[in-house]
């Protein structure tokens, strides 16, 4: 597996005691997995800014709504009178100079992948920001990987979380560590176990029976089909 080939760092990448209240969170790709994602970090204080293709649809306005709707009930509970909710912008620039935690979370397409390089980086990387935090649990390929990780060796404030490479049967470990072979400190390959808790991993079996697996015997579509690309980039 890939986490079997990481080099393990003596301590992992850490925002220390900041919160999210107040944090712009950044989510690229609304679709279930985003909107999940935002409602729990609404639920800790942050403020969402969503990267997104065509948020004017129906169904991105009625998530904006309920997403909205969240952050006025948890208002009161972080002493302001309402957190600022879900917007949305769909461009680049604006999103990454703006949030100070991003994580990337779109379906992969040809207009997706090596979406995310130096040139955005740089634009994340502003040192007004209390933090500057990068997950990506999403494609390895939306990240342009040997950019990416060569921009992270020099610039070491910045964190980030990697769930996915492209080709996770190679040489992985060289992407984590610095000239020294010594394991990046601001850099954690979490290796797809951000799921690996009991509860989940149950959860997930009982999806792929119900969902998938009684789909193919019965001659129908499983609602999970995996495929190299999609139409949407919202999921």
């Amino acid at each position: 597996s890939l986490l079997g080939r990481l080099p393990r760092a003596r301590q992992a990448p850490s925002v220390g005691r900041a919160s999210l209240v107040n944090r712009t969170f950044g989510i690229m790709g609304l679709g279930r997995i985003g909107e999940a994602v935002a409602q729990r970090a609404i639920a800790l204080g942050a403020d969402i800014l969503a990267f997104q293709r065509g948020p004017e649809r129906d169904e991105y306005q009625i998530k904006q709504a309920r997403l909205n709707r969240l952050a006025a009930q948890y208002g009161s509970t972080y002493g302001k009178d309402l957190i600022g909710g879900l917007e949305y912008t769909q461009d680049k620039e604006t999103f990454f100079r703006r949030s100070e935690i991003v994580t990337l979370l779109a379906r992969l397409t040809p207009e997706t992948i090596g979406w995310l390089g130096e040139e955005e980086l740089e634009q994340f990387n502003d040192p007004g920001k209390a933090v500057r935090i990068l997950i990506n649990t999403d494609r390895g390929a939306i990240f342009q990987e040997a950019e990416a990780f060569d921009w992270l060796r020099r610039r070491s404030e910045v964190k980030a979380y990697i769930d996915v490479l492209i080709n996770e049967a190679g040489d992985t470990r060289r992407f984590f560590v610095d000239a020294n072979g010594d394991p990046l400190p601001n850099v954690k390959g979490t290796g797809h176990t951000g799921s690996a808790v009991p509860q989940v991993r149950d959860a997930m079996q009982r999806h792929a029976l119900i969902y998938d697996l009684r789909a193919l015997i019965d001659g129908r579509m499983p609602l999970d089909p995996v495929t190299p690309f999609t139409d949407g980039q919202d999921d």
